[in-house]
């Protein structure tokens, strides 16, 4: 999962400095708008795993599992 934060955090980044990159010079808006698309693409795939993985261990979190008692068997 750190890898995914990871990727999400650098996707950000890379995204913005497009941004900066097409408002502040001429160039081929087509081929910046498709790298900024696949980078979208990469962080939201990443995001929903991030978000799978949350969802999975709040439910997890909340699961009552029992707790066995110690008998002179298990000693």
């Amino acid at each position: 999962m750190i890898d995914q934060l990871k990727l999400i955090d650098l996707c950000n980044k890379v995204i913005d400095k497009i941004d900066d990159a097409m408002a502040a010079t001429p160039i081929d808006y087509n081929k910046v708008q498709d790298a900024k698309d696949d980078l979208i693409t990469a962080k939201d795939e990443a995001q929903n795993e991030v978000d799978d993985f949350e969802k999975w261990a709040d439910e997890e979190s909340k699961r009552d599992f029992p707790i066995e008692e110690p008998t002179d068997e298990n000693i």
